[in-house]
C-alpha cells in the first residue's frame, strides 16, 4: 500500500498581501438552473446547520463560508478499479454550474460522464493542478498527486482559481456502476468535498485590556496593536490523510481507510512533516527544510510579518495549512501559533527611581523599564534599593532575560512606547486538561476555521518576543456523482493572555 512520502514538487500560490479582514465581498457566479442540461454529474455543497458532538472531527459548530471560499471553478475526478486497483479514467468536468434547491444545502452540477460498468474507487480534486507523472495505480497517483502545494504558508486570500478541495478517498471507495437499462438511467454518487486549508480569524473584545493590581488599582493598560502567525506548514497532502497512533512512529503500510475519518481513540490528522517532529528534535529545531514559514526558531520581531490587529469587534484573518503533531511533540517549535505584540500605557504613579522618587513624567522615562510587583523602576538598582533588598549585587540592566525573570522581574525597551509580547497555541480540541495534553489537542486541521478572541489580559507580557522551542472505469454507463463540500468546522477560543 501507500506509503507516506515526501513532496516532489511545489506549485507556488503568489500572496499578495499579509492579512485580510473577513467582510470580503462575495464572489459573484452564476445561479442559473441549465433545465436541459447534459451533465448529470453534480457538485453537491452541503451547509447543514446541525450540531454534533465534539470531536477532533467535529465542534459541534458549522459555517457555510463565503462564496469564495466554496467556490468550484474545476473539478477533475480520477477512477480507479476496486480490485486491481488500476487507473481506469480521468475526467476533467465541464460546464460546472450551481442549482437551486428549497433546503439550505449550496448545490452545483456539472456536465455528465460516462464510463464502462464496474467497481470504482473515485478521487475528486476541485481547483487543483493537472496531475503529471505516473498514475497508472492508486498507489502512485496517491504519490503523484502531492506535488501540489501553497509554499507561503501563509494565505491571505482565496486563490483566484479557488482553494483546492478534495473528498475524503475512503469514502468513496467500491463505489458499483452498472450498465443502464435505459438510456435514461444513471448511477448516482454523492462525494463530499473539504478545503484543504484551514482559516484563522481574530478579534479582540475591547480596545484596551486594564490591569490592576491586589486593591484593584489600575498600574498599567494594554493596548494589543499588532499579530503575527507562527509555524505557518508550507506542505500538505492533496489528499487527506489519518493514523491512529500509540507513538511516534510511521507505520509500515497504510489501507485505504488511512484517507478518511480522524478516529476517536489516537486518531491522527498526518501531515507530510508530522514524523520529523519529535521531542528530542526541538531542542535543536532549526527548521532547515523550511517546513514552516515564519517559524518561531526564526523569528526576526523587525521583519515584515507584523499585521495590525483589527479594531474590537472587528475580524481579520489568514487561511493557513494542516499542522498536527503526536501528543508529546506538541511544542512550540512545531506548533501553530500567534504572537500579540501591544503596547504598554504606564500609570505615571507607578515608576520610580532609586530614591524612591515618582518619575510621573514620560518623557523622563530611560530608554528600558523594569518591573516588579506592579510597579515600574527607572533601573534594576532601584528595584533592589526599594523593593528587592536580597538582589545580588551582580545583577544590573544588562542582566538576561532569564535571570531577571528568576527575581520575577521583566524589562521593557521603549522605542516611541514600551511594548510587551503574548504568545497563544492554537487548539483544535481542548481536554480541558490543564496539566495533561491530549491527542491532537493543539494543531491545526483543513477545513477548520479556528476563530480566536481575545478578552482578557491577566498580566504583563514579555518584554521580548522569546519562546522556548521545547515548551510544549466493456459497456458504457454514465455516472452521476453529486460532490458535497463539507462546512468549515468553527472551533471558537476564548483567548486569555497572561
Amino acid at each position: 500500500m501507500k506509503r507516506f512520502k515526501k513532496l516532489v514538487s511545489l506549485l507556488l500560490f503568489a500572496a499578495v498581501t499579509q492579512y485580510s479582514c473577513i467582510n470580503d465581498a462575495d464572489v459573484a457566479f452564476s445561479d442559473e438552473t441549465h433545465a436541459d442540461s447534459n451533465g448529470n454529474f453534480a457538485l453537491f455543497f452541503e451547509i447543514p446547520n446541525a450540531n454534533g458532538t465534539r470531536s477532533a472531527e467535529s465542534s459541534g459548530i458549522t459555517e457555510t463560508g463565503s462564496k469564495e471560499e466554496y467556490a468550484v471553478k474545476s473539478l477533475t475526478v480520477y477512477l480507479f478499479d476496486s480490485t486491481t486497483k488500476t487507473f481506469q479514467g480521468q475526467y476533467d468536468l465541464q460546464g460546472i454550474r450551481r442549482i437551486t434547491t428549497d433546503s439550505e444545502e449550496i448545490q452545483y452540477t456539472a456536465d455528465k460522464i460516462t464510463v464502462k460498468p464496474g467497481t470504482y474507487n473515485i478521487f475528486a480534486i476541485a481547483n487543483g493542478k493537472a496531475i503529471t507523472g505516473d498514475i497508472s495505480t492508486q498507489d502512485a497517483f496517491l504519490n503523484a498527486v502531492d506535488g501540489i502545494t501553497y509554499k507561503e504558508g501563509k494565505i491571505p486570500s482565496v486563490p483566484a482559481k479557488g482553494f483546492v478541495m478534495t473528498n475524503r478517498g475512503a469514502a468513496n471507495l467500491n463505489i458499483e456502476v452498472k450498465e443502464p437499462t435505459d438510456a435514461n438511467k444513471v448511477t448516482s454518487v454523492s462525494i463530499g468535498l473539504e478545503r484543504a486549508v484551514a482559516k484563522i480569524e481574530l478579534t479582540q473584545k475591547y480596545e484596551s485590556f486594564p490591569l490592576v493590581d491586589t486593591d484593584g488599582d489600575v498600574y498599567c493598560t494594554i493596548k494589543i496593536n499588532n499579530f503575527r502567525m507562527l509555524n505557518l506548514a508550507t506542505q500538505f497532502y492533496t489528499f487527506r490523510h489519518t493514523a491512529v497512533l500509540n507513538e511516534l512512529q510511521e507505520p509500515d503500510s497504510y489501507t485505504d481507510e488511512n484517507f478518511g475519518n480522524i478516529n476517536d481513540q489516537n486518531g491522527y490528522a498526518i501531515d507530510p512533516y508530522f514524523f520529523k517532529k519529535t521531542v528530542e528534535g526541538a531542542k535543536d529545531f532549526t527548521n532547515a527544510d523550511g517546513f514552516f514559514a515564519q517559524a518561531l526558531v526564526d523569528l526576526n520581531i523587525n521583519d515584515s510579518n507584523w499585521a495590525g490587529m483589527a479594531q474590537a469587534g472587528k475580524w481579520s484573518h489568514v487561511y493557513c495549512l494542516e499542522n498536527c503533531m503526536f501528543v508529546n511533540a506538541q511544542l512550540n517549535a512545531y506548533s501553530t501559533g500567534v504572537m500579540f505584540k501591544a503596547n504598554m500605557e504606564i500609570a505615571t504613579d507607578r515608576v520610580f527611581d532609586e530614591n524612591g522618587n515618582n518619575i510621573n513624567n514620560p518623557s523622563n522615562w530611560p530608554a528600558k523599564m523594569f518591573y516588579f510587583n506592579y510597579n515600574f523602576y527607572t533601573s534594576v538598582d532601584a528595584i533592589r534599593k526599594q523593593a528587592l533588598n536580597n538582589l545580588p549585587d551582580d545583577i544590573t540592566d544588562d542582566a538576561s532575560t532569564e535571570i531577571l525573570a528568576g527575581y520575577q522581574i521583566k524589562r521593557f525597551s521603549k522605542a516611541e512606547n514600551y511594548s510587551c509580547y503574548y504568545n497563544y497555541w492554537i487548539k483544535h480540541e481542548d481536554n480541558n486538561n490543564a496539566t495533561e495534553m491530549g491527542v491532537m489537542e493543539f494543531g491545526i486541521v483543513r477545513n477548520n476555521i479556528y476563530r480566536l478572541s481575545v478578552s482578557k489580559v491577566a498580566g504583563l507580557g514579555s518584554g521580548e518576543p522569546y519562546i522556548d522551542p521545547e515548551q510544549p472505469d466493456e459497456y458504457k454507463a454514465e455516472l452521476d456523482i453529486n460532490l458535497n463540500v463539507f462546512p468549515w468546522v468553527v472551533r471558537n477560543q476564548d483567548v486569555e493572555l497572561e
